[in-house]
């Protein structure tokens, strides 16, 4: 039976008359040459073949699927790019006089440029690796990059990479340096020179965990959706990807071989048992999971030649915390080894050769072990501090040690002794600072984290540095006068000193449940609160007694003007509770909540969170605010945030807003209409702490690895402002009209593209699509009557789908969400029209009686530009339930052709397809998705000799209805407009009423049947009626 879907044939109709996407993309700040790196098809270059995984031992996923092509475990020889080189410059500073700073304003925010305060260091020591050819050694800081020679420690170059990094790497070869930042950013860098040559893979949104192969082959990213995207990071094309479908616990965390032929996911299985897979990224098949893993188990390696995996095992059986070191043969997942403890685990290393471990403990030495065997060949114990990077020389003889003192070893693995000691003059790795309120102040921890530093951030004079204590210290804070510094202990205690005498006023256990993350001053320095999971304790600073307990998880903030303390809760609702009577004020409900923050008046509470809405692979983040007077949330939202929201800070004038995101950005926003005025791309280290000095003129950036940066009018590097951005092809991304559309009808409100097409097929639908054929956004709603069960909502789903896949060319279903607890999900696939790709995307919803969908077609390479105005898009929706319930129930048909195309007919959307058990082979019934309506399309053999007139055609018609259903009661016969013949009846043992037609076609008497219950007839007659009129002759 060819069929066809007429509502998607008019969507696909118009827009191919139109299509495309809105969002505002950003130059990058650093100054790169236009570059071109030749593709394998162009080099001739193929991934070679993966090896076959032995079949001995099996560990198989959770749920069966492919990734989608890449690579091997083998190393992979990169292409070598032809590229333009410009180096960056050496200093960020203004090329002419200094100009007098302004209030930073919205008008201005053109000019900010960010500048970082010289003399505390480089941010925290991310990776020291040794060159391939064994000549040099690279220290890679969060915001610098320093080259050195490795037989006299002379500097070959140093850089400022223009963005904070992650993980970098030398390619096989030497000649280049491949690094990566925390949005997913992968830059290429002349190894020579230290040029910056290409972004070859630029920022993503919503990125959580990162891998980079060995020699900057293959690039990994996992998302906030589960999906791991694996890159060729030389044509900064995507080459595989994983939906996480295996790991229906979630995802923690992604790992590549040294080649980057093997994907390597840390997930959770359906018993929330932790499963540690191999996924080959040539064909993006399962290979093999690791047996006898535990949930403690974390920081997965592969040895260079990929034959074994190692991991830590954290457990520890009584209240000492413990490390373990423990291998698995990668081919069968067999475990391998647990090695003998040797101290708490910082860091390890395998040699080149894979015969040689290097373990760093928190006692500051590095132990090194047999691979093979475990035997312990010796110890290096020269470091007197934390051991911040380390790496071996390519023989695998010698290693490079570098110390939190800045204390830089090489020595001998066969006999752990020193051939050469340097005192670098770089900074090493700081771990926390954070601002007195209006950021006259900082409080930075030492490098050893035993002392903690306090300094005035306009001239880093007046340094007082307190300690040094016995244990590490962690998370400093200071009063809002800066008189007053607090720090969390190795043990979970709270400390709190005098900053001009240095003296300990307090150490108070705190007690939680579990380490305490976050510490903030009262407003008049009094009291202080620390926040551990669900827990925040409030401390009053001079004696040390607890005073308050209040419910919190991500973030609290006092308020500025009366003794109110703002946190979250599980359940997205902002709390406000006074601290005199520890009773909640009130409870506001909201989106979840990552930070909070007041405004200076206290007038007002900035919220940054996620937004909350139906289960989708999508997430919104956006900053809100809460008006305290009304306790409403505020008209004005500043949505399109990459990462989740670490800090915000209202201006002193309470015109601009600005925040930091966890992949570094920063932004500031106009709070008159909500649009950004300034964005710095992947420049503070997360978690970072913002503050606009009393003045206004600059905003303080305080990064997690200790730097500080000044935004201002003057100097530095300047903003990225938000432009037009281009798609993929020809098509202009438009932003969401400000200006919400709303049907004609009422039926829903949305905001939509600017400059798309919009028609409405119906009163519950609309398509809005772009010129160019490249996006498009289709809604429609169905009145169900009654609220579908569990059951009744994935049987309408998969009616849709059965008709999404028999109208289009190469339907192929890729991932399914739904969660009938919440009444949502999703369903993906791809499919083909007039030879284009297209990643085509459903969102189901059910609400009461409603269930809508939101239908989303894009063409391939426009899928992750256009994804923020798809967010938008579900975001805003709003769908008017009283004008919906109203409306004739299953109103949307799709048309479907008839055997051989004699004749079409309509079927409800949602309605799922059964056979019948009849004679004929064509014939099919369609069923509501709560059983409790019908509709049947059979075929009666016509017989001429007894056909002979109206009565006996009737009389035909009534004979095959009581056969099917007994007792047949006729409420009328009539004959149709188009030369047919109808019954309406009632079937009274059954409380059950109906309509049955028939045409002459051919030489069958072609019949269509609509059944449903007595007690809906005032509903369901329409909809009847309206079946009826649909079945037809082809015009």
């Amino acid at each position: 039976m060819n069929k066809r879907w007429m509502f998607l044939a008019l969507i696909l109709c118009m827009a191919f008359n139109s299509f495309g996407f809105a969002g505002h993309t950003y130059e990058s700040q650093a100054n790169l040459a236009e570059t071109v790196i030749p593709t394998s098809e162009e080099t001739g270059q193929t991934p070679p073949a993966e090896t076959p995984t032995p079949e001995t031992v099996s560990s198989t996923p959770t749920a069966e699927q492919t990734l989608t092509p890449g690579d091997t475990s083998a190393p992979v020889q990169p292409t070598t790019p032809v590229m333009t080189a410009v180096v960056p410059t050496e200093e960020i500073a203004p090329t002419t006089a200094p100009e007098q700073a302004q209030v930073i304003n919205a008008e201005n925010s053109s000019k900010l440029t960010l500048k970082r305060q010289d003399g505390i260091g480089w941010g925290s020591l991310q990776k020291l690796i040794v060159s391939p050819d064994g000549k040099n050694v690279l220290l890679s800081y969060s915001t610098r990059l320093t080259l050195l020679n490795l037989g006299d420690l002379s500097t070959i170059w140093e850089v400022d990479p223009g963005r904070i990094l992650t993980d970098i790497t030398f390619t096989k070869d030497g000649s280049h340096l491949v690094s990566c930042s925390p949005g997913g950013t992968v830059q290429i860098i002349d190894a020579a020179t230290g040029a910056i040559l290409t972004t070859s893979i630029p920022q993503r949104e919503g990125v959580r965990s990162m891998a980079l192969s060995d020699h900057g082959e293959y690039f990994a990213i996992l998302d906030y959706t589960g999906i791991s995207t694996v890159w060729n990071i030389s044509t900064g094309k995507q080459v595989q990807d994983n939906n996480g479908a295996a790991n229906p616990g979630g995802i923690n965390a992604i790992f590549m071989s040294p080649g980057g032929g093997t994907l390597l996911i840390d997930g959770i299985d359906s018993k929330v048992h932790k499963q540690v897979q191999q996924w080959n990224v040539t064909d993006g098949k399962f290979k093999i999971g690791l047996l006898g893993v535990l949930n403690e188990m974390v920081r997965w390696k592969f040895s260079p030649d990929a034959r074994r995996i190692f991991g830590i095992n954290t457990r520890s059986l009584t209240a000492q915390p413990a490390n373990t070191l423990v291998s698995w043969n990668s081919a069968n997942g067999v475990l391998l080894k647990t090695y003998d403890s040797v101290g708490l685990i910082t860091d390890y290393k395998i040699s080149p050769d894979g015969t040689t471990l290097l373990i760093a403990t928190e006692d500051n030495q590095i132990h090194v072990l047999d691979v093979e065997s475990g035997g312990k060949k010796g110890v290096f114990a020269k470091h007197t501090t934390r051991i911040a990077g380390m790496d071996f020389t390519p023989d695998s003889q010698g290693v490079v040690s570098l110390g939190v003192d800045g204390k830089l070893y090489e020595w001998n693995v066969a006999n752990q002794k020193a051939d050469s000691e340097h005192d670098l003059k770089f900074a090493t790795p700081r771990d926390s600072m954070m601002f007195s309120s209006q950021g006259q102040r900082a409080a930075l921890l030492s490098p050893d984290q035993k002392k903690l530093g306090v300094m005035d951030v306009g001239t880093l004079s007046g340094v007082q540095m307190i300690g040094p204590e016995e244990i590490s210290l962690r998370i400093p804070a200071l009063s809002p006068r800066g008189d007053l510094a607090a720090a969390i202990d190795a043990q979970n205690g709270l400390n709190i000193w005098d900053v001009t005498s240095g003296k300990k006023l307090q150490t108070i256990p705190t007690k939680t449940r579990q380490p305490v993350k976050k510490i903030k001053f009262s407003p008049d320095g009094k009291l202080v609160a620390t926040l551990s999971e669900g827990q925040i304790f409030v401390w009053d600073a001079a004696t040390g007694s607890k005073v308050r307990e209040v419910a919190g998880q991500n973030d609290f903030d006092f308020s500025p003007v009366e003794k109110i303390l703002a946190s979250d809760s599980t359940d997205n609702r902002l709390f406000l509770t006074n601290l005199d009577t520890g009773k909640t004020v009130t409870a506001i409900p909201g989106d979840h909540i990552d930070a909070i923050s007041y405004s200076p008046g206290g007038d007002r509470i900035a919220i940054g969170g996620q937004k909350v809405q139906a289960k989708e692979r999508g997430l919104v983040n956006l900053i809100y605010q809460i008006d305290l007077t009304s306790k409403q949330r505020m008209p004005v939202e500043m949505p399109e945030l990459l990462g989740t929201v670490s800090s915000m800070a209202y201006s002193p004038n309470m015109d601009l807003l600005a925040a930091s995101d966890s992949q570094g950005n920063i932004y500031l926003w106009n709070l008159m209409d909500g649009k950004r005025t300034a964005f710095f791309e992947e420049l503070a280290f997360s978690p970072s702490e913002l503050a606009f000095n009393k003045e206004g003129t600059e905003l303080l950036v305080g990064g997690g690895d200790g730097t500080i940066g000044v935004i201002s009018t003057t100097g530095g590097e300047t903003a990225g402002q938000p432009k037009a951005a281009e798609a993929p092809g020809e098509s202009t991304i438009p932003e969401l009209s400000s200006t919400p559309y709303t049907h004609t009808k009422g039926s829903v409100t949305v905001q939509l593209p600017q400059g798309w097409n919009l028609k409405e097929p119906s009163d519950l639908a609309f398509v809005s699509s772009e010129k160019n054929s490249n996006g498009i956004v289709a809604f429609v709603a169905t009145n169900t009557i009654n609220p579908l069960t569990d059951e009744g909502f994935l049987n309408y789903i998969s009616g849709c789908e059965a008709q999404f896949a028999i109208s289009v060319a190469n339907y192929k279903e890729t991932d399914r969400g739904i969660d009938t607890r919440k009444g949502s999900g999703y369903v993906t696939k791809t499919v083909s029209i007039s030879g284009i790709e297209y990643f085509f995307e459903t969102y189901y919803t059910r609400d009461g009686s409603i269930v809508y969908q939101v239908n989303f077609f894009t063409r391939k390479p426009y899928i992750e530009t256009y994804l923020p105005i798809y967010q938008g898009i579900y975001a805003s929706l709003k769908i008017n339930k009283a004008y919906i319930s109203k409306q004739m129930p299953y109103e949307e048909v799709n048309t479907i052709n008839g055997a051989d195309n004699s004749f079409v007919y309509a079927v409800p959307t949602g309605w799922i397809s059964e056979t019948m058990q009849v004679t004929d082979t064509n014939a099919r019934q369609y069923s509501a998705p709560d059983k409790s309506a019908l509709m049947q399309v059979f075929a009666i053999p016509w017989d001429d000799k007894q056909m002979i007139g109206d009565t006996e055609i009737y009389a035909s018609m009534q004979t095959w209805l009581e056969t099917q259903e007994g007792t047949v009661t006729i409420v009328n016969r009539e004959k149709t407009e188009t030369g047919g013949w109808q019954i309406t009846y009632a079937l009274p043992e059954k409380n059950r009423n109906g309509v049955i037609t028939g045409l002459k076609i051919g030489t069958n008497l072609q019949t269509l049947n609509v059944e449903y219950p007595t007690d809906l007839a005032a509903q369901y007659s329409m909809l009847a009626a309206k079946l009826v009129a649909r079945f037809s002759l082809p015009k």
